[in-house]
């Protein structure tokens, strides 16, 4: 579990950045491939592969299928789910 002034920095982590925002917020309900974050979040889809790198990096995110080379999908990690209610609470 994430402290408190950890949850703080990741939540304005991930809300100084529009697109970043859209991209977390599009991926709190379900698990959604690049595609069809990009299409939910009008990001043009490389872009949309750069936050989900930069979101992966910090352990928001995780790919369930890494396996594939297409078609992967993305879902929020224990730490992002944490970051979610704690944004949703504040």
């Amino acid at each position: 579990m994430k402290t408190e002034k950890q949850l703080i920095s990741l939540s304005a982590y991930i809300l100084i950045s529009k697109n970043r925002t859209s991209v977390f917020k599009a991926l709190e309900n379900n698990g959604k491939m690049p595609r069809d974050l990009a299409k939910e979040t009008h990001i043009r889809p490389n872009y949309v592969s750069a936050l989900l790198a930069e979101l992966k990096e910090k352990d928001i995110v995780e790919c369930i299928n890494p396996e594939v080379h297409k078609g992967k999908v993305y879902i929020l990690t224990e730490k992002g789910k944490q970051i979610s209610e704690f944004m949703k609470k504040n």
